[in-house]
This record gives C-alpha cells, sequence and structure tokens, in this order.
C-alpha cells in the first residue's frame, strides 16, 4: 500500500521509511501497523500472516450493524491479534489508539477479559507504540528477526565452542 505525498513526516523504522502525518488519524495509525507487519519477516512468511485486524471501527447502516452483530462481532473487541503463542501468553491483542484516542469502558472490559483468559493485552497510542510492543512479544532483536530464544541459542553455541559470553 502506498501513502500520499500529502503525508509529510517520514517514520524511520528498521531500515525501511513509512510516511506518517503530524496528526494521524487512528485508521492511519492502523495502515502504518499493518504495512510495516508486512516488511517485517517471521518463520516462512510475514508478521501479517500472523495477524488479524478486527474491523469494528466505522459508521454503517443499522441494517448492517445488526447483520455484524449476528454474525458475531463484538463491540469494544481490540484492533489486532497475533495468534502466536510467546513468552507463556496465547497470543497478543493490541488496543492502537491515535495519540490523544480515549479506551472505552466495554474496551476495557473486554481487555480484561482476554488477559484473565491468558493472552497479553495492551493499549498502544500511536504506531511508534503499537511497534515497540509487537516487536517485544514477538521476541524481535533490534528490528531484525532475531527471536530471544534465538540469541540464546547463538549464545549456548558460542559457549559451546569455547568463546566466551
Amino acid at each position: 500500500m502506498k501513502l500520499s505525498a500529502s503525508e509529510s513526516r517520514a517514520v524511520q523504522l528498521d531500515g525501511f521509511k513509512l510516511k506518517s502525518p503530524r496528526s494521524a488519524s487512528e485508521d492511519h495509525e492502523h495502515r502504518l501497523v499493518m504495512q510495516w507487519a508486512r516488511m517485517m519477516s517471521w518463520g516462512d512468511g510475514k508478521l501479517s500472516d500472523v495477524m488479524h485486524h478486527s474491523p469494528n471501527g466505522g459508521k454503517r447502516s443499522p441494517r448492517e450493524g445488526a447483520k455484524f452483530k449476528e454474525m458475531g462481532t463484538q463491540a469494544g473487541f481490540p484492533d489486532f491479534q497475533i495468534y502466536v503463542p510467546r513468552q507463556g501468553f496465547h497470543g497478543l491483542f493490541v488496543e492502537l489508539k491515535a495519540r490523544k484516542g480515549v479506551v472505552s469502558p466495554l474496551q476495557k472490559i473486554v481487555l480484561a477479559r482476554l488477559a484473565a483468559n491468558g493472552y497479553q493485552t495492551t493499549v498502544c497510542y500511536g504506531f511508534d507504540e503499537a511497534k515497540r510492543v509487537i516487536s517485544d512479544y514477538m521476541g524481535f532483536y533490534c528490528g531484525s528477526l532475531y527471536s530471544r530464544e534465538h540469541e540464546k541459542e547463538l549464545k549456548h553455541e558460542k559457549h559451546l565452542g569455547g568463546g566466551d559470553e
């Protein structure tokens, strides 16, 4: 996805440049997260392959809203889900807000329910914070694919080979 030239502020991340407006909307922050996730390697694919965005926001007609509710869409459900168990959690749920966004009482309840069931949950304000939280959860090391487990394996191999730790 290409972002327009009017989105003037360049954000440098892990060797990639994304464009971000000074007062980004929540939708724009969501797009930046997914654009970044599509660039990050994970397993035999990309981080975006193990990530889902829940399209709960936006305006819908009453008829369409009723249809979504009937199909199981839940108000207050977090924006992003990463369905990879890590660090003792079943997965990660991220509620992403614009930098001055407000978490609703229902969103707090849903996040608490997910946390009580073994998921890591968080509220992030803006793309930069979401990128940091997701990177920490996934074990990205300095923006590269080195996981914490991989780093431990490398240290262990170095130790076995007689090198200093």
